[in-house]
């Protein structure tokens, strides 16, 4: 799944109202999560040429380089991601 189909779906669980409330929350925060963390590896890969490993190490990297990037925007975007 790409980074937006993630968010996208995050989005249509909140939207719903099959199951548990609380289910669909968790399910959603993570299904988002997982959505920026696609996109923060795809923007380093085609912005910068810089991989970033899509395992464990990979999500504490992506952060890093978001929150060392200088752009307040990303610095925000490495907060959230390292704060999950």
């Amino acid at each position: 799944m790409t980074g937006e189909e993630f968010i996208a779906l995050a989005s249509r669980l909140l939207l719903t109202d099959i199951g548990d409330a609380e289910a669909r929350h968790r399910s959603a925060v993570s299904r988002a999560y997982y959505g920026a963390f696609h996109l923060a590896v795809k923007f380093f890969d085609e912005a910068f040429g810089v991989r970033i490993l899509q395992n464990h190490a990979g999500h504490e990297q992506a952060s890093r380089a978001l929150l060392n990037s200088g752009n307040d925007d990303a610095v925000a975007a490495g907060r959230c991601l390292s704060q999950n």
